[in-house]
């Protein structure tokens, strides 16, 4: 065997060396068993979800978080966008309020009256905010951010209590505003 040929098999196994190793790498990403199983939510603590984010924003002259379906905005924008570590946070987080509501209540949260709704509400922002773990998200600021993100991004809000514009025109950089402007939707 000559020079040349020794050269040219060499380069033809580093090349196919190097890249079966890339191809390999890539078939094994997209196999579904790499991703890790997350445990889904049942109907009670979607209610009870529903509840608490009819606390945080609640139906009055306009529409309320629960008329929007908070609770499955919340869940999907969670499943889809959320890494494991956050969303086993708010669902351990829910989880744990809807054991300690059911053993201090029989019954669903909307049979309650407002005062023990704004209790248990209470109790659930007082522990967020005696909460030190800087590993785990305290689950009501993320409930609040969740609820505020489902309520104001939703189709509902934005055309019926936002402004709504969905062909927007020229700006106009100075125009009047008076009190019963409404907010601009994104």
């Amino acid at each position: 065997m000559n020079r040349r040929e020794h050269l040219k098999q060499t380069i033809f196994a580093m090349t196919g060396l190097s890249l079966s190793m890339g191809l390999i790498e890539f078939f094994e990403g997209c196999s579904s068993g790499s991703l890790p199983e997350i445990k889904t939510i049942g109907k009670e603590e979607l209610d009870f979800l529903d509840e608490l984010a009819e606390i945080i924003i609640p139906q009055t002259d306009t529409i309320g978080a629960k008329g929007i379906g908070a609770a499955a905005k919340i869940l999907a924008y969670i499943e889809n966008n959320m890494e494991v570590p956050i969303q086993e946070d708010f669902r351990n987080g829910l989880l744990f309020w809807k054991n300690s509501y059911d053993k201090q209540f029989t019954g669903p949260l909307h049979q309650r009256s407002e005062e023990e709704k704004h209790l248990l509400m209470d109790s659930i922002a007082n522990q967020a905010s005696t909460n030190k773990d800087p590993y785990h998200t305290p689950f009501f600021p993320m409930l609040k951010g969740f609820v505020m993100l489902a309520y104001f991004t939703s189709e509902e809000v934005g055309k019926k209590v936002l402004a709504f514009d969905p062909n927007p025109g020229t700006f106009i950089s100075c125009i009047d505003i008076d009190e019963h402007t409404r907010q601009w939707t994104i």
